[in-house]
């Protein structure tokens, strides 16, 4: 019974957090992010993919605006 309940904790937390985590707002990745001597930052692949079928005038899935497809990315002080 005890491994029932922890395993819906769980669950429960896993999804959560799911559903918070898309709230989050992601920082685009400039070019000068990479002269710096270290940064961190989150940046949402989804949204490159979303400006690129808009340019290109690809047609975009139902409920496309809310895929997220979080990449983290650090760079450590040298």
């Amino acid at each position: 019974m005890k491994t029932k309940t922890k395993s819906g904790t769980i669950l429960a937390t896993i999804i959560l957090l799911g559903l918070i985590a898309p709230l989050a707002k992601a920082d685009t990745l400039d070019r000068t992010d990479f002269e710096q001597e270290s940064f961190a930052k989150t940046v949402d692949y989804m949204e490159y993919v979303r400006a690129y079928a808009t340019l290109h005038g690809i047609p975009q899935p139902a409920n496309f605006n809310k895929w997220h497809a979080n990449m983290y990315m650090t760079s450590p002080a040298a």
